[in-house]
């Protein structure tokens, strides 16, 4: 009898500890779910002029190459933490704009490191990663998301050499895409839980007005979450 008894004590136990267990572990998600931060890069619709010089201002900001689309948090808690990898196939952006340069009068060439955009020279290796410290609930990051300049710039050479020039005339159905590039955010919740997010981010454009004095050329930066 004192078996039995011994049996039935442990199972009681078992069966317990097993109920704990997984009152435990709904415990830990509900908690984790009341103090999630969901990330959200918003579309950006800019107007960038083109003077007689090729000169780029994008949205009356003086500096060419210069986008900043808004990061917000719409989760129920704080990002912290923050770590952004970009990730773009050189290789696309580089025959791409060749396409447009058949007699290789212009210089488009890339290592690991750096890429030639015909008369500017650009650091890929430093705009690899980017930090931001954190994204507060139902707001927009105070820390700027910019876009790496070898890809705004690569967009400014594909426009000039594909389109400016063209004023709407012409067969385009046979030109390279321009290509997206990826952003791998990396971040975590107040508990210290680690969460991650991807991000395909494409710049095209939506109409390009001619002038005397300038170019206009209205432009979309379209966002695609990969993992949700």
């Amino acid at each position: 009898m004192s078996n039995i008894i011994a049996i039935i004590t442990a199972l009681a136990a078992l069966a317990t500890g097993i109920a704990n267990f997984f009152m435990i572990r709904e415990m830990k998600k509900q908690r984790i779910a009341t103090s999630k931060p969901v990330l959200k890069i918003l579309q950006k619709n800019d107007v960038a002029t083109i003077n007689k010089n090729k000169h780029w201002s994008w949205n009356e900001n003086e500096s060419s190459f210069s986008i900043e689309p808004k990061l917000m948090n719409f989760g129920t808690g704080p990002a912290l933490s923050i770590k952004i990898t970009w990730k773009l196939d050189l290789d696309k952006i580089v025959n791409g704009l060749k396409y447009f340069d058949p007699y290789n009068q212009k210089k488009f060439n890339h290592n690991d490191n750096t890429i030639e955009l015909d008369n500017s020279f650009h650091a890929v290796a430093n705009q690899k990663n980017t930090t931001i410290n954190a994204v507060l609930v139902n707001n927009a990051s105070n820390e700027p998301l910019r876009i790496p300049s070898y890809y705004v710039t690569a967009f400014e050479k594909y426009i000039e050499l594909g389109f400016l020039n063209k004023e709407g005339e012409g067969d385009y159905s046979n030109y390279p895409t321009f290509p997206s590039i990826y952003a791998n955010f990396k971040y975590e919740d107040i508990h210290g839980n680690e969460l991650k997010q991807e991000f395909k981010i494409l710049l095209s454009f939506s109409s390009i007005s001619h002038g005397e004095d300038e170019n206009e050329v209205h432009t979309i930066l379209s966002i695609e979450e990969l993992n949700q």
